[in-house]
């Protein structure tokens, strides 16, 4: 198979809305399909190929349709649940960070210059070293 069906596969695959096992078993079925033309066209560059079999969009399209309504929005939920975990721990992650900066902030607050300040307490002065 040339460097364009390749493509050509590759691009089809994208397209389909399924599952990795599903997926694998049609683009294995159309790869055959594939490396036939390019075996008779060896010439046949990705224009060709979508002229033969149809564009990668309409064919997952094509996909889409004959496998009904309830196996896509199996896989599409699927893919959503993925997706709204991945965003929840992410936010998790970056909340959690963030209360880490903010607590290491307010510690290292209290550091001017280099010394560490003594906060007043109960309206009380520090004592200063050695001037009255």
């Amino acid at each position: 198979m040339n460097k364009q069906g390749k493509q050509y596969l590759t691009a089809v695959g994208r397209a389909l809305p399924c599952g990795r096992a599903q997926k694998k078993m049609l683009l294995a079925e159309l790869q055959d399909r594939v490396e036939e033309f390019t075996a008779q066209s060896p010439q046949a560059d990705f224009d060709a190929l979508c002229n033969a079999f149809g564009a990668p969009q309409t064919l997952a399209a094509d996909y889409v349709g004959t496998q009904g309504d309830a196996a896509l929005t199996r896989a599409l939920s699927r893919r959503r649940v993925l997706l709204t975990v991945f965003a929840a721990v992410l936010l998790a992650a970056l909340l959690l960070w963030g209360s880490m900066v903010f607590s290491l902030w307010r510690e290292g607050h209290a550091n001017v210059n280099g010394t560490v300040t003594e906060e007043l307490i109960d309206g009380a002065l520090p004592e200063q070293g050695g001037a009255q």
